[in-house]
């Protein structure tokens, strides 16, 4: 399965970097398995120093979303590491928490390409839930060598009431009693 994820092979070139593609799975804290994909330069610049940024996807989304931005990391001899969330792709899993928890999969993504692919400086380049997800994760991380949030939610409360009205055509008084119902299955499902 980890074989089935992207239209690149295993070897390829980007510009003038020679560009090797490995599949791996990490787990998360609470034992899900979380597949993850680095296109990284053949050969590094510098054995001392290395860079990788993290990709996470957006909601109903997948690591796959991330390949593009291979183009314009690697030939800056930056490592690209794109993940699928607990819950996404071909991660273990049945539903996203919006966050809460893909933050801890974000954890376990870097804590390998720190300690087991030796990256020195770590960036994460978020999308959506990917973008609230690398602010969360940030908050508890201070040796990120920075981020970058493209269209994070800051209140998902909010976020939700604005889907609930203007895609599900749910007047406003029913907002809340709708939304308490939900937040109880989720947590008896999460």
């Amino acid at each position: 399965r980890l074989e089935l994820c992207g239209p690149y092979g295993n070897r390829f070139r980007v510009g003038n970097v020679i560009v090797t593609r490995t599949n791996f799975e990490v787990f998360n804290a609470r034992g899900l398995s979380v597949l993850c994909t680095l296109f990284e330069p053949e050969k590094r610049v510098s054995e001392e120093e290395s860079a990788c940024v993290v990709f996470c996807h957006g909601n109903a989304c997948c690591r796959l979303d991330g390949f593009e931005k291979a183009h314009c990391m690697l030939p800056l001899n930056i490592a690209l590491c794109c993940f699928d969330f607990a819950g996404s792709g071909m991660s273990g899993g049945d539903h996203v928490s919006l966050g809460h928890y893909e933050k801890d999969d974000l954890a376990a993504v870097i804590d390998f390409l720190r300690q087991e692919r030796s990256f020195t400086r770590v960036g994460v380049w978020g999308n959506s839930m990917g973008a609230a997800t690398a602010v969360m994760h940030a908050a508890r991380d201070p040796t990120l060598a920075g981020i970058v949030a493209d269209s994070p939610f800051s209140d998902l409360w909010k976020l939700l009431q604005e889907i609930c009205v203007s895609k599900l055509n749910l007047p406003q008084m029913a907002f809340s009693p709708v939304l308490q119902g939900i937040r109880m299955v989720i947590q008896r499902e999460a």
